[in-house]
């Protein structure tokens, strides 16, 4: 029977959930998802385009499907136009499966080639994802896991090759402690941290992305000036769509810029945020949060370095595939 592929149409929810499924049974980190589910964290994103999502059919019934993203300029305040990701590959489990996945990257390559793309990465990692925030392996947020070796097989025999390395790290906040030395108490007396009672205003395509989420954020206040001098956001998925018991938040990759003005000789970018990323963590501890989650790209070495430093630990590694065209 013929293959073909066409765009979504709102008849195929369902299809997608059991296709979804499907694909990720045998993999440890195996989550059920439902119509309820992938509407939040696809369809009913402001950015969704139907002619991005591509559905694989065998004698009409759906066996496969890939979804193209868009990508946000490097302010992450837009999307740009000709820059485009992969968010999810899934096809049905049978003999046709590597014929079904060649078909849907060939569909979707055509697509992003006739919007203009010169590139096209897979899983992109934070703060350049787009849907299924959230599920998914490590959360669709780093990329092709290790033990996902069909999928890097699909994708190596598209052309796309391995451009950025990631990792996941966790921290048990059950035992958790801050770290203490003499410049974290000087931190300390310059400055407090506050969490913000509402829900932050965040720039618009960090709105989207976590718009199924529940987000909040953490400041770092001047004790003498009183203004603002860093923000870390975290966020999680609420109960009614989480797919197990553990209460777990995941920290937005956070920025260590900060103006010379609020730059102290002895206290570098990295210690300010140590001691703010230790303050909300301790206040999340009080909340009982179970866990805490973070993604980083290989070059992120100052952000290894403090999350190291409050205890993290690397759980699993990924790659974002890239593929130029």
């Amino acid at each position: 029977m013929a293959l073909r592929v066409r765009n979504f149409l709102n008849t195929d929810l369902l299809a997608i959930c059991d296709i979804w499924n499907a694909h990720h049974r045998d993999h440890l980190f195996g989550i059920p998802i439902n119509p309820e589910r992938m509407e939040l964290f696809v369809q009913a994103k402001p950015y969704f385009d139907q002619a991005h999502l591509m559905i694989a059919v065998r004698d009409d019934q759906p066996v496969g499907f890939i979804q193209v993203c868009a990508i946000p300029d490097g302010a992450i305040e837009n999307v740009a136009p000709s820059r485009f990701g992969i968010a999810a590959l899934c096809t049905l489990s049978d003999e046709d499966e590597a014929e079904i996945a060649a078909m849907l990257l060939a569909a979707a390559e055509a697509y992003c080639i006739a919007q203009g793309a010169d590139r096209c990465w897979f899983r992109p990692a934070l703060p350049y994802c787009s849907y299924l925030v959230g599920i998914g392996p490590a959360d669709s947020l780093a990329g092709v896991l290790s033990t996902e070796a069909k999928l890097c097989n699909w994708l190596s025999q598209a052309g796309y090759k391995p451009a950025i390395p990631t990792t996941v790290w966790e921290l048990d906040l059950l035992n958790f402690q801050a770290p203490a030395d003499r410049i974290q108490m000087l931190v300390r007396r310059r400055s407090f941290v506050e969490r913000q009672l509402q829900e932050p205003m965040l720039p618009w395509w960090q709105s989207c992305v976590l718009g199924h989420a529940e987000v909040t954020a953490f400041h770092l206040t001047d004790r003498v000036a009183m203004r603002t001098l860093q923000e870390v956001v975290m966020w999680s998925i609420g109960p009614s769509l989480r797919h197990h018991p553990e209460s777990v938040m995941w920290l937005w990759p956070p920025s260590m810029e900060y103006s010379p003005e609020d730059a102290p000789v002895e206290i570098a970018p990295s210690d300010r945020l140590l001691f703010l990323l230790a303050e909300s963590l301790r206040d999340l501890q009080s909340e009982q949060v179970d866990t805490v989650r973070a993604i980083t790209h290989a070059e992120s070495n100052d952000l290894h370095r403090v999350l190291n430093r409050l205890g993290f630990k690397a759980s699993e590694s990924g790659v974002v595939f890239e593929r130029i065209f």
